[in-house]
């Protein structure tokens, strides 16, 4: 049921009821919540597949990105430690400090990356 939640408020929806019924929930379904949202969010920018490790990762660019191609831009001219192109499709990211990402901020820093780039153009 949860990965057929339509949107974020779906999903809002099925998580109180849960914990409603349950209590608190354990870390692992609060993982599935954020993985489901990370393939919404994905779906709706043309981001075809999302690739993430203790290190960075990789997105992989549908042909045809609904995304905030200035920011893109800017993001790998500012920060090329960060981020940078690997063929036409793929976008290679690295953590700021690779040697101390904890999973929480390597969450934090996946949804400032997804965000800016739901952005809309100017």
């Amino acid at each position: 049921r949860i990965s057929h939640a339509s949107n974020d408020e779906a999903l809002r929806e099925m998580k109180v009821e849960l914990i409603d019924r349950f209590g608190l929930l354990p870390p692992a379904t609060e993982n599935l919540f954020a993985a489901v949202s990370y393939k919404q969010t994905c779906t709706e920018l043309g981001i075809e597949r999302l690739e993430v490790n203790a290190a960075g990762g990789r997105v992989l660019f549908s042909d045809k990105p609904t995304i905030n191609t200035a920011a893109l831009i800017t993001m790998i001219q500012t920060q090329p430690k960060l981020y940078k192109f690997d063929g036409q499709k793929i976008l290679r990211f690295s953590f700021p400090d690779e040697s101390q990402v904890e999973p929480a901020a390597g969450l934090k820093f996946l949804d400032q990356l997804l965000q800016t780039l739901a952005i809309k153009d100017q």
